[in-house]
């Protein structure tokens, strides 16, 4: 049993508000099925950054290997490392030594993605790493063997955290680098709040992936959560950006989880909040790049300047 999901999930389920954590969602199912959102025509997210990564892999890889002869390429929440493979594909023209570093949770999706890479890129050095972010960068920065990081938090993972913890998660990042070490981070910027809803419509994809967490507490950590009783629900403020993916309860009810002898109680309309989608302005970038220690390099874009790309390095 995995006692970290276990006591992540017994915080949030016995909080006030109640909350999982969203890299719950993810195992083989769960990175099937956003995959499968990636595909969708309203997910706008992947397919401008995918935008931006054709149209620009070449300058991203330059500055990335400016002054350096090899550098480690090491990406926080790799998933399938879809957009990562644009920028793979022409590593070989800076004649430098890279070693990509795939960090995930999921370590099914990780082997998919080393398999995939080792067709593609037989010549790369590839170097996964199952496990959550800080850990797997402390682990790196304790190596024997010391070189330039380049760090990939793309996809606007950082826009799973709510604001006041993007600060305290971008210092202990910072906490795990060396002077001159880079990032290259993804936000989503603010739009019109109809694009931004399109994004995490209430179909059978989205439903499923955010349930899917109930079905892991069922599995590993023996809950009766009845999925049908809880019901998928999306909320977007425009003022201050925040976005958020809930389970709602339908009735009171209790649920057991055997694997703690815990009974957690729902009233009536509940909310578990699962994930948040936070959207930013362009401004934050520099605030948050500043109050982290970094300056930025350069920031890109789609042409609809619905997301950026930002390089940042630490001073």
């Amino acid at each position: 049993m995995n006692n970290k999901f276990l006591i992540d999930t017994l915080e949030g389920l016995t909080a006030p508000n109640k909350y999982l954590k969203s890299c719950y969602m993810y195992d083989a199912t769960g990175d099937n099925l956003f995959q499968e959102i990636m595909k969708l025509d309203g997910y706008y997210l992947t397919h401008c950054e995918y935008e931006i990564f054709e149209k620009y892999n070449d300058e991203m890889m330059t500055i990335f290997s400016d002054s350096t002869e090899k550098f480690n390429l090491v990406e926080l929440g790799a998933g399938d490392g879809h957009k990562t493979k644009i920028i793979l594909k022409n590593y070989e023209k800076s004649h430098k030594k890279t070693t990509y570093i795939p960090i995930d949770i999921s370590e099914n999706i990780l082997t998919l993605l080393k398999n995939d890479l080792a067709i593609l890129h037989p010549d790369l050095q590839i170097k996964p790493i199952v496990g959550d972010y800080i850990s797997a960068l402390k682990m790196l920065m304790n190596s024997e063997e010391k070189c330039k990081n380049v760090v990939m938090f793309i996809g606007s993972t950082i826009g799973n955290f709510l604001p006041s913890e993007t600060e305290i998660f971008l210092q202990e990042l910072t906490s795990c680098l060396d002077s001159g070490d880079m990032m290259l981070i993804g936000f989503d910027l603010k739009k019109s709040p109809s694009v931004i809803k399109k994004a995490y419509p209430s179909n059978i994809f989205s439903e499923s992936l955010v349930k899917n967490i109930l079905v892991r507490i069922n599995n590993e950590l023996q809950g009766n959560f009845e999925l049908e009783c809880f019901e998928y629900f999306f909320f977007y403020n425009p003022v201050n950006g925040l976005g958020e993916s809930s389970l709602i309860s339908k009735k009171n009810q209790t649920v057991n989880l055997l694997a703690s002898n815990t009974e957690i109680s729902f009233k009536a309309w509940e909310k578990i909040s699962v994930c948040y989608h936070q959207k930013y302005e362009e401004a934050d970038i520099e605030i948050f790049a500043e109050k982290s220690g970094f300056t930025v390099v350069r920031n890109f874009y789609d042409v609809n300047k619905y997301f950026c790309n930002s390089i940042w390095k630490l001073k």
